[in-house]
């Protein structure tokens, strides 16, 4: 598109996004996919990708996904994974996808923590700084 080249990256386990891509319809042109760096999974800072979405266990969802819809390709999935060439299988009954950007997780003692927000999403919605806060109990 625009006349740039088109970069291309030979599939399997060395690949930038893994064995597994999972397309769905955005504006945005994100996607959920594998990884070959599954030891960042690992990392308190998780922030590495570029955009698109880091899945830690890509294998299991997609496995998942295909025996949630009765698909036929779940039998193929490991042969399809030997190929050389990408494999694209379509679920016959799509799952929708949410995504939601909340720099939130909670600590050691249940508490909410609100996280900084590393890609500046949030700009004047809240305080950028680190905060705690407790709910319930």
């Amino acid at each position: 598109p625009g006349g740039l080249p088109r970069v291309y990256q030979k599939p399997g386990e060395k690949n930038a996004l893994g064995l597994v891509k999972f397309e769905f319809p955005n504006r945005y042109q994100v996607y959920l996919h594998d990884t070959p760096t599954k030891h960042l999974f690992s990392k308190s800072k998780r922030a590495f990708s570029h955009g698109c979405i880091r899945v830690e266990n890509a294998l299991k969802l997609a496995k998942t996904l295909l025996k949630l819809d009765n698909n036929n390709a779940l039998n193929s999935i490991e042969k399809y994974l030997k190929r050389k060439n990408s494999t694209y299988v379509k679920l016959r009954n799509p799952f929708p996808i949410y995504v939601r950007y909340i720099p939130a997780s909670t600590d050691s003692k249940g508490r909410v923590v609100i996280l900084r927000d590393i890609y500046g999403r949030l700009k004047d919605k809240v305080d950028n700084k680190t905060m705690i806060c407790r709910i319930g109990g």
